[in-house]
């Protein structure tokens, strides 16, 4: 069983650890290639052809995204190394996603992986169980909402 650890969870924790297994997890490393390169082919028109503060402004803008690419990479970096999920790392998502959708993500787990006796929890497979879990969710709402063809 998991146990559950709020007196050390942080809302640092708890931000990325609800970014890591949220719908747009992979979304900045997709996008902010083709983004600062078109933040610094404008910055650098701006710079030759017009107005130095404007180009300032967009350089400043250029690095601060550069930097959140940076921080993510190296992020997706760490986690690529350390692959298992920790009790703390845990703790986070579970304050992220809430009670009922983690346990309904750990039981998936279970039902996956519960007869191999050496598996340890991956944040890649706790992810794809809470978006699972979420898309399943969904579906029944959307269901809920419909018209049966037993009616």
């Amino acid at each position: 069983m998991i146990a559950r650890q709020t007196d050390h969870v942080t809302a640092v924790d708890r931000t990325l650890a609800g970014w890591e297994v949220g719908p747009l997890s992979g979304m900045l490393g997709i996008v902010h290639l083709p983004v600062s390169a078109i933040m610094l082919m404008g910055s650098l028109a701006v710079t030759f052809f017009g107005d130095k503060t404007a180009a300032m402004t967009l350089l400043v803008g250029f690095a601060l995204w550069l930097a959140i690419a940076v921080a993510n990479f190296s992020r997706s970096m760490w986690i690529r190394m350390h692959p298992l999920a920790s009790q703390r790392w845990l703790s986070g998502v579970r304050e992220a996603v809430g009670d009922e959708v983690f346990s309904d993500a750990i039981n998936r787990l279970r039902t996956c992986f519960g007869r191999e006796p050496a598996y340890a929890i991956r944040r890649a497979d706790l992810a794809l169980a809470i978006r699972v879990v979420r898309a399943i969710a969904r579906d029944d709402q959307q269901r809920a909402g419909g018209i049966s063809l037993t009616a």
